[in-house]
């Protein structure tokens, strides 16, 4: 059972663990486009709306930041699909 415990948390045997969660949320700080409380607002509505099921019947439509909204780079605004591909069908 100790074993499963390390192996869901990322520890080791001896008890040393990665930073793969760290290493996660730095990523998707810098590659996911941050959403403003009221844009994060409107997605949860919009979920919520389209999925009932998910909806958790308690309101959560305030107060939940973007989990990288103090992160402490600018996001680099880098295209998400190739641009200028000669001899390639288009991508958007």
């Amino acid at each position: 059972m100790a074993q499963l415990g390390f192996d869901f948390s990322g520890r080791d045997a001896k008890g040393a663990r990665t930073n793969f969660a760290e290493a996660n949320h730095a990523i998707n700080c810098m590659d996911e486009q941050r959403l403003s409380e009221q844009q994060g607002n409107e997605l949860r509505a919009a979920i919520f709306t389209s999925t009932p099921f998910m909806d958790p019947g308690v309101v959560v439509s305030t107060g939940a930041p973007d989990g990288c909204e103090h992160w402490p780079a600018a996001h680099p605004r880098i295209p998400v699909r190739a641009q200028n591909v000669h001899g390639s069908r288009p991508t958007g």
